[in-house]
Formats: C-alpha cells, sequence, structure tokens
C-alpha cells in the first residue's frame, strides 16, 4: 500500500512540476518575427538576389532542396 502511495505521489509531482514549464512570452510576436526572416529570403530569393538570401541563414547553414 505504502509503495502504491509513493508512486501516486511521484506521478502528482511530476505532472504538478509540468505546469511550470517555460512558456514563450509572446508566442504571435515570436511567430511574426519567424515569419518576417522567410518572408525576407522569399522575396530575396523570387528576385534572384543571393546575397540577400544567403544573409537570413547561418555561416554554417547548409542547403537541402526538394529533391533531397
Amino acid at each position: 500500500m505504502s509503495r502504491i502511495l509513493s508512486v501516486i505521489a511521484i506521478i502528482l509531482v511530476t505532472v504538478g512540476a509540468a505546469g511550470f514549464a517555460q512558456k514563450p512570452a509572446n508566442e504571435a510576436a515570436e511567430r511574426a518575427a519567424i515569419q518576417a526572416v522567410l518572408d525576407a529570403h522569399g522575396a530575396a530569393w523570387t528576385k534572384g538576389d543571393a546575397k540577400a538570401a544567403a544573409a537570413v541563414m547561418t555561416e554554417y547553414a547548409d542547403w537541402v532542396s526538394g529533391d533531397g
């Protein structure tokens, strides 16, 4: 019986701690910032401006096309 109570207590503590997980302060703003980077890259790509398209990437970025 004591073992069952211990397991239940551990489960309750674990589930309770999940409520304190870090959440984005402003998810809408983060999504908008990500979309802005994608839009900038897409616009540069469409214009054929390789330098501007690459500007949104790090120097260690790997380009993977839709074909793999």
